[in-house]
């Protein structure tokens, strides 16, 4: 009985986890939208019977979805133009210039680019970090180089995220000396899953 249990549960939870980011994702996209949608769409005057307000909330989180996809793809495109090109640095000139927004906006753009950078190397290095004292060691994920104020004369420091158990998403930002860690032949996914899984799932052996 108790194998069958774990063995239905190790089934269940990967669809369980993926249906809960998918619907957290959605819902974070959509709330700002979908009850604008969710009203033009009650208010067409061939509305049906059978179409419950929470088919509609539904149709109406599909809808603007969609127009956030599509939305996004005209805009990159677009950007790719001169003029429409000119118009963005000048939104992003006048952002800057708003007290309060402009930090927001600048801090917000400058974590998405270094994310989504294809050329920059954040979280791609794995390493072993002393943590959280000499002896012990914790998987972390080299970010970049630690900042010049923080940087020693002696060694190099550099700055590395210790994702925690079982949640990845929170962790902890250390400066290390570039000498203390050991560089790690593993892939990032791999570390987060080894971090997500409590150690159960082992990466390959290289």
């Amino acid at each position: 009985m108790k194998k069958t249990f774990l063995t239905g549960l190790a089934v269940l939870l990967p669809f369980a986890v993926t249906i809960y980011v998918v619907v957290f994702v959605v819902n974070f996209l959509t709330r700002p939208f979908v009850g604008f949608v969710t009203k033009l769409l009650e208010r067409i005057p061939f509305h049906l019977p059978f179409l419950s307000h929470q088919l509609i909330h539904t149709m109406s989180e599909i809808a603007v979805i969609i127009g956030l996809f599509g939305f996004t793809l005209l805009l990159g495109i677009l950007a790719r133009w001169v003029l429409f090109s000119w118009f963005i640095k000048l939104g992003d000139w006048f952002l800057k210039k708003i007290p309060l927004v402009n930090k927001v906006y600048k801090t917000t753009k400058d974590i998405v680019q270094t994310l989504f950078s294809g050329g920059k190397n954040s979280f791609k290095q794995v390493v072993l970090v002393p943590f959280p004292y000499k002896g012990s060691y914790c998987l972390g994920l080299v970010t970049r180089e630690a900042p010049g104020t923080c940087q020693d004369d002696k060694n190099e420091m550099v700055s590395v995220y210790i994702p925690t158990t079982p949640n990845p998403m929170t962790g902890y930002l250390i400066m290390s000396p570039k000498s203390e860690l050991i560089d790690l032949e593993m892939k990032s996914d791999e570390a987060i899953k080894y971090v997500v899984s409590c150690g159960a799932m082992k990466p390959e052996a290289r």
